[in-house]
């Protein structure tokens, strides 16, 4: 096509037009350019030359040709709503407001702009105003879903659960066939402990959209909190199959069949998700107690100070981490680890536990520990402080024969009951 044949506006835009139907936006591009040089001054030919450069998501000559537009004097509501849309895929909510609210103040009985007013004022946490423009989108047109679905979206970033929940319920009721929109449903089923029916919801969405991961994956998990295991073991190899390079539901298989005792399958599901590029620590975690359980003490070290390095604030890994070092009669380290596990959760009775165990009881003089409490048990306690260490002292010495008839006795016949288990 020869443009500089084309001699008016009118024959540009026309053509231009048959072009886009035909979805030749390049061609269509040229003519809309050809018309802004036949006549620099039409407002019509810079509006549309914008259209189509947002079509082909060139947003900064979009930006430039609408701005051009109005600076010649459009009034066109939607060349506002197209400059604030611009702006929200800046992530620049402010001057996306300020555009959605011109485009309001040109036509304030479109609930689109509002509702796109609502979504900038979401994503600056000014939920008073994103809430109003929301009630004016529904008040305008109370039979959409849409605002309905952002009114949802609103109130669930705040944490309001029955209210999100009766809004995304109204979306529906009013037509709403968004997949995304069962999800949030049976995000707050989950967070409600109500998981049959956050398992409907996310089935609901899994028959809107069956090549969503995250479907599969919320549906598994919920499964897994009903002890669905099979249930569970197939939505997450569902999601394997809908995206075979994502790592996450290799490592929820790996948490699955772990939980299971299933330790082979555990161990290569999260060999696969660790290999996929996966940092979960639970699977590194994971890794170290199957290594341990094997007495292979090497690779579950390894794994451990893997876990710990992703993690180090989750007491349990200091913890196992500490009977590893117990078992291998590193008492230091082992007591270094437990003492970690309580400085990140001083509650963590197991590890509270451990530490009493070594502090007080040595394997290779428990025999002579316990025959001497025994035979000693109802003697009175030694009037010597010179002998007798105390109970909340830092730094006590280790029992002995001489030394283990002066302690408490409450306290070491629970150090016993747990030194026979």
């Amino acid at each position: 096509m020869d443009l500089k044949t084309i001699e008016t506006v009118a024959d540009c835009l026309q053509q231009a037009k048959k072009q886009e139907e035909q979805g030749q936006l390049p061609t269509a591009l040229s003519l809309y350019i050809r018309a802004t040089e036949i006549e620099p001054a039409s407002v019509s030919a810079w509006e549309k030359k914008g259209s189509c450069h947002f079509s082909q998501q060139n947003y900064d000559s979009a930006r430039v040709s609408y701005e051009k537009a109005i600076e010649l004097g459009s009034k066109a509501p939607w060349v506002r709503l197209r400059l604030g849309q611009i702006s929200q895929k800046r992530d620049d909510p402010e001057q996306a407001i300020a555009q959605f609210k011109a485009a309001i103040a040109l036509n304030p009985k479109n609930f689109t702009f509002h509702i796109a007013c609502a979504e900038s004022y979401a994503k600056l946490h000014q939920w008073d105003q994103a809430m109003r423009c929301c009630e004016q989108a529904i008040a305008l047109n109370p039979n959409l879903p849409r605002p309905y679905e952002q009114l949802g979206d609103i109130q669930h970033a705040q944490a309001q659960l029955v209210a999100a929940k009766s809004s995304y319920e109204k979306a529906i009721e009013l037509g709403s066939k968004s997949p995304r929109i069962r999800l949030l449903l049976g995000r707050i089923a989950q967070q409600q402990n109500k998981h049959r029916a956050a398992i409907a919801q996310f089935k609901a969405a899994i028959t809107l959209n069956p090549k969503n991961l995250s479907f599969y994956m919320a549906l598994g998990d919920s499964c897994c909190k009903l002890k669905w295991f099979e249930e569970a073991s197939s939505a997450y190899s569902q999601a394997t199959l809908i995206n075979p390079e994502a790592a996450e539901p290799y490592r929820a298989l790996g948490a699955l069949y772990f939980s299971q005792k299933q330790f082979l399958a555990s161990q290569n599901s999260h060999h696969i998700a660790i290999g996929k590029g996966s940092k979960a620590p639970q699977s590194r975690f994971h890794l170290a107690r199957i290594a341990q359980e094997k007495g292979d003490s090497d690779t579950a070290y390894y794994w451990y100070r893997e876990a710990i390095a992703l993690n180090p604030n989750n007491a349990q890994f200091y913890y196992y981490l500490g009977n590893l070092q117990s078992q291998q009669s590193n008492s230091n380290q082992a007591r270094a680890s437990y003492t970690k596990a309580l400085d990140v959760n001083p509650k963590f009775k197991p590890a509270l536990d451990a530490i009493d165990t070594l502090a007080f009881i040595s394997p290779s003089l428990s025999s002579s520990f316990e025959d001497s409490f025994f035979s000693n048990s109802t003697a009175p306690a030694s009037t010597s402080s010179q002998n007798a260490p105390s109970p909340s002292a830092p730094n006590n010495p280790p029992l002995t024969e001489e030394t283990s008839n002066t302690a408490l006795p409450n306290f070491f016949q629970r150090i016993l009951k747990r030194f026979r288990q």
